[in-house]
């Protein structure tokens, strides 16, 4: 890093982060307003919203519990982590698995802070979703790199589950049911609506009159494609991961 990284860093931040303030300005003429304080039943400041006392407790829920857990609506990003533990013993990788590790942490602890932890009404942990880049890349690193056979299967496993979960948020409803913090949406809810037919994307819908089979075998089929291309690329056939890392300086 050193003294210009700083710099160009916090350029970055000031060039990037002015068109935020000029909408502010624009919309809501206080360039420093945030809107949610707009939001319908919100009261009090934007620092109120704020609970410094319970980030311990945000920080856990948003990684480990079954309401917004990102580990068991992703499980396949425990393998990410399991990466970046390995790329920061490397040299050459070592700064990769820096640059990752704080920016997803900086999201997390973030939330954490946050009142409304688990994001309202959606499917799953919404808010962690600008961090899941920085512990899926690292994923092809790992199985690329791994010499030990027996590590694929649970990778493709963990990989297989995680896929299943997001479709079923995909193919059902993303405004999913409201619960406390071991509400698991993905069976507790969603799973119901498409055993019953109730898919709510409209490209399967077109066709009235279809019989529900049908729809079962669509969604099972894309299901299949999606998984099979995902695990060919993990099996080598797709990403040359972090080979450009590895490159002479």
């Amino acid at each position: 890093w050193g003294l210009w990284g700083v710099v160009n860093l916090s350029l970055g931040c000031v060039f990037s982060g002015w068109t935020g303030l000029a909408y502010n300005f624009w919309v809501f003429k206080n360039p420093l307003i945030f809107p949610e304080e707009y939001w319908v039943g919100a009261h009090g400041s934007l620092f109120s919203r704020f609970t410094p006392s319970l980030a311990p407790e945000h920080f856990a829920l948003l990684l480990f519990s079954p309401y917004r857990g990102l580990a068991l609506f992703s499980p396949i990003l425990v393998v990410g982590a399991v990466s970046l533990y390995h790329m920061s013993r490397s040299p050459k990788l070592y700064e990769a698995a820096v640059f990752f590790a704080s920016l997803f942490t900086v999201n997390l602890v973030f939330y954490s802070f946050w009142g409304d932890w688990g994001g309202g009404l959606s499917y799953g942990p919404r808010f962690m979703v600008d961090s899941t880049p920085f512990l899926a890349i690292p994923i092809a690193g790992l199985v690329e790199g791994c010499r030990q056979n027996w590590v694929k299967p649970p990778v493709f496993a963990l990989y297989a589950y995680s896929v299943f979960v997001q479709a079923i948020g995909s193919f059902t409803d993303v405004f999913s049911g409201y619960g406390g913090w071991r509400f698991y949406q993905p069976f507790d809810y969603n799973l119901g609506l498409l055993l019953r037919g109730r898919l709510s994307v409209w490209w399967i819908d077109i066709g009235v009159g279809e019989p529900l089979y049908v729809k079962y075998v669509f969604v099972l089929c894309t299901i299949v494609i999606v998984y099979t291309l995902g695990a060919l690329s993990l099996w080598g056939f797709g990403f040359p991961a972090f080979r450009w890392l590895n490159r002479p300086r």
